[in-house]
């Protein structure tokens, strides 16, 4: 393979939010037109490891309730899986990792 993995997992990360930002097309939440510069998709996880639900939202949003999310989540025994638009295209943001 050319590149390293961390290359390779971003371009995949990147596609994989063009994707979501594509079929979503406004926030679920807010309402606003997607970006994916700018946009969060989020894989909810239970307990088990199986995957309940993925969403993609405005960065702003994700922002606003991030902390709240993740505690309520925590209590469920969930984790989500997050992909940020803002850290792969180089902007203030979280990078894809899990909450809770």
């Amino acid at each position: 393979m050319s590149g390293d993995d961390s290359e390779i997992t971003r371009a995949a990360d990147r596609e994989i939010l063009k994707y979501a930002v594509m079929r979503t097309i406004t926030c679920p939440i807010t309402g606003v037109v997607l970006d994916i510069r700018k946009s969060v998709l989020l894989t909810f996880k239970r307990a088990d490891g199986t995957t309940a639900k993925s969403e993609c939202v405005d960065g702003a949003h994700y922002d606003a309730v991030r902390e709240s999310m993740t505690e309520k989540l925590a209590t469920l025994g969930w984790t989500v899986d997050v992909i940020d638009g803002r850290q792969i295209n180089g902007r203030k943001g979280k990078a894809k990792g899990k909450s809770a």
